[in-house]
């Protein structure tokens, strides 16, 4: 680095090299996830869930956007909400800040704060959770 006239000169090679590192770590830790990602089974069509109470502390396993509810077995929380015909509307929306378009928010298995209980039929697409005594529905992917 050399000074010269108040401004700081840095050669591009050693820009390169910072640019570099940061690209290998970002590679590193996007593979990392995805080894520990591959731990886990995500629930789908074909598997029941029994009567289960989620709490959010379950030691199951973490990853994001998974909710565990029996060890290596995860729901994924973009489950659309399908049927709410209680009119549950005690959402912890994680919805956009700015809405750019008119189209209103649909909730999905992460707008909704925990504890609550779900259970699933085998080789269904709908998953049951039973929150402050309402029944909600969410279509899992």
């Amino acid at each position: 680095m050399v000074k010269k006239q108040g401004v700081i000169k840095i050669k591009p090679t050693f820009v390169f090299l910072i640019i570099a590192f940061v690209a290998i770590g970002f590679i590193a830790l996007v593979k990392l996830a995805d080894k520990q990602a591959a731990k886990y089974v995500r629930l789908d069509y074909k598997m029941k869930i029994d009567t289960t109470k989620i709490v959010g502390n379950e030691r199951y396993g973490a990853l994001r956007g998974a909710i565990f509810f029996k060890k290596g077995y995860f729901i994924d929380t973009s489950a659309k909400l399908v049927e709410n015909r209680c009119n549950y509307n005690k959402w912890v929306t994680n919805g956009p800040v700015i809405d750019l378009n008119s189209e209103s928010h649909e909730y999905t298995l992460d707008d909704l704060g925990l504890p609550f209980i779900v259970y699933k039929k085998a080789n269904s697409d709908t998953l049951n959770v039973v929150k402050d005594g309402c029944n909600l529905k969410f279509l899992i992917r």
